[in-house]
């Protein structure tokens, strides 16, 4: 089931997604990116970041209002909201979403509150020498499908949104438990763990819903002890909560993708060992989480914020029997087909990468380096064209070439007239030897420049015959200004050939004419003469005379 959807026609190609993927789930293909479900960890980067805003997170809503019609439903209020709603407290949101329909809600930090004290226990117990928090859905599934040989150090118990949920559900067995949260990844570790959490709804979605049904947060007083698990959503959060007093373990807080992969890379390799590893894809932890909006981006004022609504002691709660918050974790296959070396040499050479020099490794296409494009490439999930360089230096080859060879003059000046570029067949007509030399001309060096300065005044294609009579070139002239670049672009075609035989021909016309007159009128006296012996009129040979002459001439 998809929980990040993708609008077809909002996507740009811009890569930026593929660039900022941790773990490099996005498919490219026909003009359009895609999250391949199989490879995501569902950390909400490419949510965050797309500048088009083409990703949505599936919503749940109308479900949760559905079942308000039949079911009580209750709701399980992460720590976080203290940083995502800040002119607000416990009783000021209890009270919100209790006019939106919840009949309960209670803080996720009290689950949190248990499985805190659980992994202080874990520890004690010796039964790993490692462990890695479960907290974080995303964290679990990046171990899960690309680090499985490391399952082994994770400390499989329920998140604190599991047994927040099951503690709700030992008081009210017939409720609904619906998780309000900053996390994306949620949603799917409801679905993957059935039967605990009923659904997940985002803060987006929460503020969404308030808006709709025109709910605004009442401050109220509230009394209630300052509970230390409230600390969670922050880096360290679960450490400070902990006990965390065994001794030689080493407690470590990781925060953001790039160094959980760093962290979970030094384990593989040995380089940690005796320790509990608290781990957040999130920078900044939940309080930095992908639905967080321009809260995520205010990591001080976020961990002051929950600081200052958390306290030194835990609540006294009943926690259920550590059994029930043990839970399975199993290796998710990633179907990742490794190509050999030829392969990846044979991609390469498609974009005109045959030599290590040639691996410009710009990341560009989303990807770090030339190598991983080309890996990308034989999994089907990057194209040819994503190579932004080879692109850019195939459609330079490919016009300097059609410049190069068009038997059209072509000249480009900027909007001061100055020459920037003549092509050769432009630098042979007006006698231009080196290329280097267009750089002191100016077109009014070449001829008047009235068009050229109407073209960039009004914006239109001008095109008619233009003289270069101090070069003996007549041709027929396009130009084009160019907004973008604020260039003036010149194409001309020589006709000065044409010319030369249209004016050959008119020349040869009118001699024709003239003697045509001439032998008319000589005819025209003869009969004159002749009729006049004979007493006859010369009248209709007169007209008819006069009609082939006129003709004549219209030809």
């Amino acid at each position: 089931m998809s929980y990040l959807s993708l609008h077809v026609s909002d996507c740009r190609n811009c890569y930026k997604c593929i660039r900022h993927c941790p773990v490099k789930s996005i498919n490219f293909s026909d003009g359009q990116a895609n999250i391949m479900e199989d490879e995501c960890i569902l950390c909400g980067t490419c949510y965050i970041i797309c500048p088009q805003h083409a990703k949505t997170i599936r919503k749940d809503t109308d479900r949760v209002r559905e079942w308000m019609k039949t079911h009580r439903v209750v709701a399980s209020l992460a720590p976080s909201f203290i940083a995502k709603f800040p002119y607000t407290n416990r009783n000021t949101m209890y009270e919100a979403l209790a006019k939106l329909g919840f009949s309960d809600v209670s803080e996720t930090a009290e689950g949190a509150t248990v499985i805190a004290a659980e992994y202080d226990a874990l520890l004690a117990s010796g039964e790993q020498d490692v462990v890695i928090s479960t907290c974080c859905h995303s964290a679990n599934l990046l171990v899960q499908k690309y680090f499985p040989h490391l399952l082994k150090y994770m400390a499989k118990r329920l998140s604190p949104m599991q047994t927040h949920a099951k503690m709700m559900k030992e008081k009210d067995p017939d409720a609904k438990v619906v998780f309000i949260g900053p996390c994306i990844a949620k949603k799917e570790e409801a679905e993957q763990y059935p039967d605990i959490v009923d659904a997940v709804l985002t803060f987006e979605e929460l503020e969404e819903w308030m808006e709709e049904e025109d709910v605004s947060p009442v401050i109220l007083p509230d009394e209630r002890l300052k509970g230390r698990a409230r600390l969670f959503p922050i880096p360290g959060g679960i450490i400070r909560s902990m006990k965390a007093d065994q001794p030689g373990v080493s407690y470590m807080a990781i925060d953001g993708a790039e160094q959980c992969i760093k962290a979970l890379r030094d384990l593989e390799n040995g380089a940690l060992k005796n320790c509990f590893i608290e781990m957040s894809i999130c920078e900044g932890s939940c309080a930095g989480g992908p639905v967080m909006g321009e809260q995520r981006y205010s990591q001080v004022r976020n961990r002051v914020q929950v600081e200052s609504f958390s306290g030194p002691e835990h609540w006294k709660i009943d926690s259920p029997v550590s059994n029930a918050l043990y839970k399975t974790m199993n290796w998710i296959k990633v179907d990742q087909q490794t190509p050999d070396e030829e392969e990846i040499k044979r991609i390469l050479a498609h974009i005109g990468k045959t030599k290590p020099e040639d691996e410009l490794n710009c990341g560009s296409c989303g990807y770090n380096t030339c190598r991983s494009k080309a890996l990308a490439v034989y999994r089907g999930k990057a194209d040819l064209s994503m190579c932004m360089p080879f692109l850019k230096e195939k459609a330079e080859s490919f016009s300097n070439l059609v410049t190069k060879n068009t038997p059209n003059g072509i000249i480009v000046a900027d909007e001061q007239l100055n020459i920037q570029m003549m092509n050769p067949t432009a630098r042979h007509w007006f006698s231009v030897a080196k290329e280097e030399d267009i750089r002191t001309m100016r077109l009014n060096q070449l001829t008047e420049v009235d068009e050229y300065i109407e073209a960039m005044l009004t914006g239109r294609v001008i095109s008619g015959r233009k003289s270069f009579d101090s070069y003996g070139i007549t041709a027929e002239q396009n130009v084009v200004y160019d907004e973008n670049f604020r260039a003036v672009i010149i194409i001309l075609r020589d006709i000065t050939g044409a010319e030369s035989e249209r004016s050959a021909r008119e020349q040869l016309t009118q001699q024709t004419l003239e003697i045509t007159d001439q032998v008319i009128n000589k005819q025209m006296r003869i009969v004159q003469e002749i009729a006049s012996l004979l007493g006859e009129t010369t009248a209709e040979t007169k007209i008819a005379l006069s009609q082939l002459q006129e003709r004549l001439r219209d030809e």
